[in-house]
């Protein structure tokens, strides 16, 4: 069994998705960003901030803003130096909008935080 569970692994048929607490990691601080770009740059644009460590997940995506990305800082402060230091720093931003994610109260299903008794 443990080789075939390897295989699959290897084969990137299973994967694991690990669901923590940001903060344990040293990032308090969650933001969502929409970009602006030519709609001739997305995928060049992109590219940029997939590869930055403070994105967990960049996205092409339609509508008035072009760009997304879920962006992790360890705190406000972070959140604007990124911003203003890194994505401004894009050639090919026309502008961009952010949204602080509140703290999640109820994670997934059947998952209970530590030290809880319900």
């Amino acid at each position: 069994m443990q080789r075939r569970i390897t295989e699959l692994r290897d084969s990137g048929v299973l994967y694991c998705d690990i669901d923590t607490d940001r903060a344990r990691l040293g990032l308090a601080i969650r933001t969502q960003l929409w970009l602006t770009v030519p709609p001739t740059e997305p995928a060049a644009t992109g590219l940029a901030p997939a590869r930055h460590d403070e994105v967990a997940f960049a996205a092409a995506i339609t509508g008035t803003r072009n760009l997304y990305a879920s962006v992790s800082t360890p705190s406000v402060r972070g959140f604007y130096e990124y911003l203003t230091n890194t994505v401004s720093g894009l050639p090919a931003v026309q502008s961009v909008e952010s949204s602080l994610v509140l703290p999640t109260v109820k994670g997934p299903a059947g998952m209970r935080s530590p030290g809880t008794d319900h």
